[in-house]
């Protein structure tokens, strides 16, 4: 079982690397998860400059998050921002919401046919 933190990034990439197959936390359950431990999840101290964020298609620079800082940002902050990382696009990635359904996914998946899903996948990156 995986949760996502900045650290734990490049583990995310070489599990997928390794055709490890991986259960995560989706976005719903993610930001319920208690925000007490080492989070920091997608935290980035870049940031868009204004004039761009304008042109990003709202015409209201405010209204598309330009970061995320897990210590002061909200939870609608984090879902935005979950939806354009590797966690939500990569294909053949277990995403569950709760642990009743994370016991059931692991007992249907067909493990060896998700890792050969996996490593034809990563063949394309």
């Amino acid at each position: 079982f995986f949760i996502p933190s900045d650290i734990h990034q490049r583990t995310f990439i070489e599990l997928y690397r390794m055709n490890v197959p991986t259960f995560m936390p989706d976005a719903r359950w993610l930001i319920r998860l208690p925000l007490t431990t080492p989070f920091g999840a997608f935290t980035y101290y870049g940031a868009l400059p204004p004039e761009e964020r304008a042109d990003m298609g709202s015409g209201d620079a405010g209204a598309i998050p330009s970061s995320f800082d897990a210590e002061v940002e909200s939870p609608q902050t984090l879902y935005h921002w979950y939806h354009y990382s590797d966690y939500a696009h990569f294909p053949h990635i277990g995403h569950v919401s709760s642990i009743p359904d994370l016991l059931h996914q692991i007992s249907t998946t067909d493990f060896e046919e998700t890792a050969v899903r996996m490593r034809q996948h990563y063949g394309l990156l």
